[in-house]
């Protein structure tokens, strides 16, 4: 399944969700006035419309590991990398991390550190020892190693942004802030998540409008609502989710200029 770049979002398209995949996570979507969507699945919870959404929280499985002692992880001649982990301890479910990235995170500079590539699928594997059954990475065809990796370096497995997200935590968030869902979602199932620009939110507080609502407030209550920023200095930490357009009152719906993800 290949990223077919931006798609032209039709009539009713946001207001769907699906029990099966349509996209690659993180596919771009948008309307034609501006508006901007990023496809995903949700995950154990369903999530209603206006809610400020994160990412999930970072999994056992996204620990840094080295590299397997086998040669399958050279500058590739053929479109698709197979790469090996040296245990088998990560992904025991198959494709967890498809969609997701693969990290060069530590070794030197020479052997490859600081790559990231995008994951095009990773097949379950057994608990069993030994490079043989070590989880296997397939890289997408066109984000291939372009620096040959050694055992000396450690990678990190990260899960797609869009994969399995869950309503902000606020108070306490565990994630990055991705969107605004428009819609009520199925759990599990997969849609549209709104990013970038006009668009109606749950209200925490009172906004103004023109000023910063920001995610991961320390006077934050209620999950999946964004708050005005204020001038508390743990406020001024917060990740700035958009811009109010309008006066909201607590508890209740507000329009925003979200600047999520253009």
């Amino acid at each position: 399944m290949s990223f077919p770049g931006s798609i032209l979002l039709g009539q009713g398209d946001i207001y769907r969700q699906s029990s099966t995949k349509q996209h690659p996570l993180g596919t771009r979507g948008y309307t034609r006035d501006g508006r901007v969507y990023r496809y995903a699945r949700n995950g154990a919870a369903a999530l209603l419309p206006g809610m400020l959404i994160q990412k999930t929280a970072p999994h056992a499985d996204d620990v840094a590991e080295p590299l397997a002692d086998s040669t399958d992880w050279a500058v590739p001649t053929t479109s698709t990398t197979l790469i090996r982990l040296s245990t088998a301890t990560s992904m025991a479910t198959a494709d967890f991390f498809k969609d997701g990235y693969f990290m060069v995170t530590a070794g030197a500079t020479e052997s490859g550190t600081g790559q990231m590539l995008q994951i095009e699928s990773c097949p379950k594997t057994t608990a069993t020892a030994g490079p043989a059954y070590c989880p296997e990475i397939f890289l997408r065809e066109e984000d291939k190693l372009v620096t040959a990796l050694t055992t000396s370096v450690t990678i990190s497995l990260i899960k797609n942004p869009y994969d399995q997200v869950v309503v902000g935590l606020d108070a306490a968030p565990t994630g990055l802030p991705v969107g605004v869902c428009p819609i009520n979602v199925t759990i599990a199932y997969y849609f549209w998540l709104q990013t970038w620009g006009m668009a109606c939110m749950r209200v925490s507080d009172t906004w103004i409008i023109g000023h910063n609502i920001i995610y991961g407030s320390a006077t934050g209550t209620r999950p999946g609502e964004a708050l005005p920023m204020t001038s508390l200095e743990a406020d001024k930490g917060s990740a700035i989710v958009g811009m109010a357009d309008y006066i909201g009152t607590d508890g209740y719906y507000g329009s925003a200029m979200l600047t999520l993800a253009p």
